[in-house]
């Protein structure tokens, strides 16, 4: 193990055990904010592919362990959020349709939630492909979709 830890080490990860089982602990801080930008897409193009061969529904690949993975490559909430029809209009083209039926406002945010395509969707869940659910305000939401985040009306 403590060549393995050391082979590891070198190219930039450090393994570990927990429990019996394999886990990386980290890995090379250089590489680390190239990474956290990579991983929503990569887990959408995962999530995607996994929809196309027919295994389950977008729904069904919110394991509590893949969200988790997901949510920690959210980006901070800018104090400045661009809306919606300000975004590049091929980006906007890009940007799944949302399709919001209602929304519940609440002064503790974990009481707030949105309906989205049928779904309940709290704060920082997803909403879509590559589509998530940043924050709800009393007349808005805020999403991110892949790296840029913004206000979409209620």
């Amino acid at each position: 193990m403590a060549a393995e830890r050391e082979r590891d080490t070198q190219l930039g990860a450090c393994v570990g055990t927990d429990g019996g089982e394999r886990s990386i602990a980290c890995q090379n801080p250089a590489d680390g904010a190239r990474n956290a930008r990579r991983l929503p897409r990569l887990l959408s193009m995962l999530a995607a592919a996994l929809l196309a061969v027919g295994v389950g529904s977008l729904g069904a690949q919110d394991t509590p362990e893949m969200l988790a993975a997901m949510r920690l490559a959210l980006l901070p909430i800018p104090d400045q959020v661009p809306d919606f029809e300000s975004l590049p209009p091929e980006l906007r083209q890009q940007i799944p349709p949302i399709s919001i039926q209602g929304h519940r406002w609440h002064a503790d945010p974990s009481q707030r939630f949105v309906q989205i395509d049928g779904r309940r969707v709290a704060e920082d869940g997803v909403a879509g492909q590559e589509l998530w659910l940043r924050q709800i305000r009393v007349d808005s939401v805020v999403m991110q979709f892949r790296d840029r985040v913004f206000v979409y009306p209620l």
